[in-house]
């Protein structure tokens, strides 16, 4: 537990000195954001709150996108100058690695991402919708799955640039594909499961407000995140004891 702390608190420094990465993990979403208001600032006085939320419906791809760039690029220079080599060297575990580097950089991005979404809300939203909060946090919980996940993605790649890029087809193509092929194949109930598991179709209700979140809803988004964390998490250890570093 100490070593685990240990780790966690030098992930925690080398994330917060990593002053250009933060640079733009601020500057990118907030410029999205306010881009997306001017699609509905034309309306005047006739946009509504509603209209505020979902002007945010085209960000979401672009902040998936944002997410797999900043990680490639923070983990995947661990692997291109073999640093991450000396923590294994000092007797953590890889899937001790794993685990900090999801607790910093799996959980810090989206929280940088959800204070610039707040801030735009904030601005151009009066007053807040009754159930912001709950909203708010299970926009994080989606963002820290998609954060976490691309993390894990790029340890079982070794590779930056191939990870994210397989967490980014994961997201984008994969789910697609799956949703298409459950309206086939499988029942009515089983395909709307499959649906509130899709992160797109996850960010869409969310930001709908005019709709009332189910508790059914609220339970695929947490467990869709630990499904797949867990499963990545099993394989990563799978692979580490059986290959070296």
């Amino acid at each position: 537990m100490i070593k685990a702390g240990n780790l966690i608190k030098i992930e925690l420094y080398r994330f917060f000195h990593s002053i250009a990465i933060i640079k733009y993990v601020v500057i990118i979403p907030l410029i999205l954001f306010f881009m997306s208001y001017l699609n509905i600032s034309y309306l005047g006085n006739e946009f509504s709150d509603a209209m505020v939320w979902a002007s945010m419906s085209s960000v979401f791809l672009y902040l998936l996108a944002l997410i797999c760039v900043i990680i490639a690029v923070y983990a995947g220079r661990e692997f291109q100058f073999k640093t991450i080599n000396y923590e294994v060297m000092r007797g953590y575990g890889f899937c001790e690695i794993a685990f900090s580097k999801t607790i910093s950089c799996g959980v810090l991005v989206p929280a940088i991402l959800l204070i610039c979404m707040v801030i735009y809300l904030i601005i151009f939203q009066e007053p807040l919708c009754e159930d912001f909060f709950l909203r708010v946090l299970l926009i994080f919980l989606l963002l820290v799955h998609i954060a976490s996940c691309s993390m894990l993605y790029v340890l079982l790649c070794r590779n930056g640039v191939v990870g994210a890029s397989i967490a980014f087809g994961r997201f984008l193509v994969l789910e697609t594909v799956v949703q298409m092929a459950a309206g086939r194949f499988v029942s009515v109930h089983a395909g709307e499961l499959i649906m509130k598991m899709n992160v797109f179709n996850q960010w869409y209700e969310l930001i709908a407000v005019e709709t009332v979140l189910s508790k059914e809803f609220m339970i695929c988004i947490f467990m869709s995140a630990a499904a797949e964390y867990g499963i990545l998490m099993g394989i990563l250890k799978w692979k580490s004891g059986r290959t070296d570093m």
